[in-house]
């Protein structure tokens, strides 16, 4: 008995750890929305379901006939393979964010490999204990690998968007956390150590603690620099700035029959993509204010600046949302702040003709309508 716990202080005690710090944390942090905490939460604890029911399952490892203790082990394991998978979904729902979280289609790989999971307790299908309580792998012994490598590989695949969107720290964080854990599954699965419990556990601090320490400089809805880090690069890129692009929604969203919350998060993402899509790998995108996004162009020519700044006005005059846009180009003998004002100014005037225009179209589409009902009149 004294050699099984300390078997199990030994394959548990960083995973433990490591969770009794993220929710520490997350008990006292209250900066992050409540989605990510409860995806953290979920993740967290089918980590501590898993740890619980493996160690449990250890404790029946024993070789027996004894039918009774089979079962158990059998019951036990069944729990440990349908929660697996489980955990590395609820890491993709991390990843994801608000991004298309609420699909259903996400959650059927895992209702299978629970029902799979469930079948044990009919047929050795895919897996059973017999024979001195040696595990033995069904035809189907693999649904929990390939679920969980389907949801790898989805977090892969967005992962490799934020490389595309720049955001290369969040994108390297995660591809380092699914290579720990792979490792950690296949030194598992010849050394039984039960190193996957640990690396789950580890894994999941380290991702909080990326996402906290970019809270400080990173917008969370939009994943856009801050102005906290707007401030400080202006100081750290100073003699880098090339010109500054503005970019803003502000009243232009009012002309929707539907103003409400769900549009506005939209025509705001819908901007961030046009513009993250267009500028280059060395520009840098800062959400301002609530509706008012900065690019710094840092080394590039004036050329190749306007032939951006051009495209994405061609990209948003396509958008069925309103924008507004200025560009300024950094006269070295003047100061950044001046570079902004510039740019606020030359983005207020093509709000204004966004505005002049909007009420043009208006009274001349008032105009035909007036001009078609005197001629239905007439007739």
């Amino acid at each position: 008995m004294e050699e099984y716990f300390i078997k199990i202080i030994q394959w548990n005690f960083i995973g433990v750890s490591s969770l009794l710090t993220l929710f520490l944390f997350m008990r006292t942090d209250v900066s992050f929305d409540k989605q990510s905490r409860r995806y953290f939460t979920l993740t967290g604890a089918a980590i501590i379901l898993l740890m619980i029911f493996d160690s449990a399952a250890m404790y029946f490892e024993t070789p027996t006939d004894d039918l009774a203790t089979q079962n158990v082990h059998t019951v036990l394991n069944m729990i440990c393979y349908a929660d697996k998978p489980i955990i590395v979904m609820f890491l993709l729902f991390i990843v994801l964010r608000k991004e298309s979280v609420k699909n259903v289609l996400y959650l059927i790989p895992a209702i299978l490999n629970i029902l799979a999971a469930i079948s044990v307790l009919f047929g050795p299908w895919v897996f059973s204990y017999h024979n001195q309580n040696v595990f033995q792998r069904g035809f189907l012994g693999y649904t929990a690998h390939i679920t969980a490598l389907f949801y790898a590989l989805l977090i892969v695949n967005e992962s490799l968007k934020r490389f595309k969107d720049k955001n290369y720290y969040e994108g390297g964080v995660v591809i380092w956390i699914l290579i720990i854990t792979m490792i950690a599954t296949m030194l598992d699965s010849e050394t039984y150590t039960h190193l996957v419990n640990s690396s789950s556990g580890m894994c999941l601090l380290i991702y909080y603690f990326y996402f906290y320490f970019q809270l400080s400089k990173r917008d969370i809805m939009t994943d856009a620099f801050n102005r906290n880090a707007y401030y400080s690069d202006m100081l750290l890129f100073e003699k880098q700035i090339s010109a500054m692009m503005l970019f803003n929604m502000g009243e232009l969203y009012f002309s929707f029959d539907k103003n409400t919350e769900s549009i506005w998060e939209k025509s705001l993402m819908s901007m961030v993509s046009i513009i993250r899509k267009n500028i280059s790998s060395t520009a840098r995108l800062y959400r301002f204010g609530g509706d008012e996004f900065v690019v710094l162009c840092l080394n590039e020519q004036k050329e190749a600046i306007r032939l951006v700044f051009e495209n994405i006005k061609k990209d948003m005059k396509h958008s069925e949302y309103l924008f507004a846009s200025g560009l300024a180009f950094n006269d070295r003998n003047r100061g950044l702040d001046e570079l902004l004002s510039r740019a606020d100014e030359a983005m207020r005037v093509d709000k204004s003709n966004i505005k002049a225009r909007r009420v043009f179209q208006q009274r001349l589409m008032e105009a035909e309508a007036a001009a078609k009902n005197a001629e239905n009149e007439q007739l």
